[in-house]
């Protein structure tokens, strides 16, 4: 297992922030920043535009539930071990 936690570290070190954190943060966002919109469309009295409503509220819940507690069990939020604390608060305990 320290093999695996060696090969790891040095994959991870290797990268870019953007590469470690940014490209789950832009998802995270992309799927936090769609609920408006999928709350303004729940209010339609059209079907197909309420479904759509409906399975974009789901799609950003799914996102923000899952990826945001598998990226905080592994700590891998942030670079701060406070901020990793944090999110698994937010997103393990309080979900």
């Amino acid at each position: 297992m320290q093999e695996l936690a060696v090969l790891v570290q040095k994959t991870t070190h290797g990268c870019s922030w953007w590469e470690r954190h940014g490209v789950d943060w832009a998802c995270l966002i992309l799927a936090l920043s769609t609920t408006p919109a999928g709350f303004l469309l729940l209010r339609s009295e059209r079907l197909v535009l309420f479904c759509l409503g409906f399975l974009l509220l789901a799609t950003a819940n799914t996102v923000v539930t899952v990826k945001g507690c598998h990226l905080a069990s592994h700590s891998s939020l942030s670079q701060s071990k406070f901020w990793n604390k944090f999110w698994e608060v937010l997103f393990i305990e309080v979900r």
